[in-house]
């Protein structure tokens, strides 16, 4: 499992037969920060959104990532974009999750980070894995990005979907140890892992809540 470098209420569910303005489902409603003229920073509204295999939109929507992000050879859009088409039409072993912002309108323009996981589906509930995790290459390892916030709101959505589906603990290997050194996570047993545990789940979920003021 990988991890790209990432600069760094309980939500009311949103409908899952609302749709935005490609084919993704929303999960959950969040907030990045956009920076400012001033370089202050600004809260945004955006989604954390599941992304379907079978539909076209998403389709085309993840097609244009991998063409675009995937030029840097450190970029994971290409094995995401990889696993999401091997996908359709076949039993569903993954979930892959986008954050999006709402002050767009263009669907390629409004992605901010692009993640892939465990399936909710799965029947083994003891680990909720993140296996791979992009920002935006605009926003990835810069120290003053147009737009922070994508890679801990991306693990705030995971955590939501481990609890929500029942999973035990979420798992993240990392190539970027000091970004989840910095948010307190729990080293693994094995070397650049970090774990959250079931019962850390509420302690994660409220403090992201505050830092992003998330209602």
């Amino acid at each position: 499992m990988n991890i790209s470098p990432i600069s760094l209420n309980t939500i009311n569910k949103t409908s899952s037969s609302k749709k935005l303005s490609f084919g993704e489902t929303p999960v959950c409603k969040i907030n990045l920060k956009r920076k400012q003229k001033d370089d202050t920073y600004k809260f945004i509204p955006a989604h954390f959104s599941k992304l379907n295999p079978s539909d076209d939109k998403d389709e085309l929507l993840v097609d244009r990532i991998k063409d675009v992000w995937g030029k840097r050879n450190d970029s994971y859009a290409v094995d995401i974009a990889s696993n999401f088409a091997l996908q359709n039409g076949r039993s569903v072993n993954n979930n892959f999750y986008v954050i999006s912002r709402d002050d767009l309108k263009d669907p390629y323009r409004k992605i901010t980070c692009i993640m892939q996981t465990t399936s909710t589906d799965e029947r083994d509930k003891s680990l909720f894995a993140v296996d791979y995790l992009q920002a935006h290459p605009n926003i990835e390892n810069k120290q003053s990005p147009a737009i922070k916030g994508s890679g801990e709101l991306s693990l705030y959505g995971c955590v939501k979907e481990a609890k929500e589906h029942g999973f035990k603990k979420v798992y993240i290997s990392s190539s970027n140890n000091p970004f989840y050194e910095h948010l307190n996570l729990k080293p693994g047993a094995r070397n650049s892992t970090f774990i959250i545990d079931e019962a850390d789940y509420d302690t994660f979920l409220a403090k992201v809540e505050q830092k992003y003021e998330i209602k």
